[in-house]
């Protein structure tokens, strides 16, 4: 542990390290989103540089309404990401801000 800090907590940051991301997020293995959305929205935090962006907790997005998968996966695919696996209707910008019409978290691209 680190400051606190469990491997659960710090794994998930490390893995969008290697992703180019804006809106909907780099996605680590899809268990990793849960069953509901938590009741603590996920953010969107900066690592490193600017240009480097993914989703602080992403098991904190719960599975996305059939009716927004088809938004998700547009969202996803502008963001450079693969399909949407989580949804989070409250989910913040990196200022805190509520995102419009929610966050997606997206599949890492193969």
């Amino acid at each position: 542990m680190l400051s606190g800090i469990g491997l659960r907590d710090t794994l998930p940051i490390y893995s969008v390290l290697v992703c180019l991301l804006l809106i909907g997020g780099c996605a680590a293995p899809k268990s990793e989103v849960g069953d509901q959305p938590d009741l603590f929205p996920p953010r969107i935090i900066v690592l490193g540089d600017a240009r480097v962006r993914g989703w602080d907790r992403p098991w904190a997005f719960g599975p996305i309404p059939t009716e927004l998968q088809s938004v998700g996966d547009k969202v996803c695919g502008a963001s450079g990401g693969g399909k949407a696996i989580g949804y989070h209707a409250e989910a913040k910008d990196v200022d805190a801000n509520p995102i419009p019409g929610g966050g997606y978290f997206c599949a890492v691209k193969n």
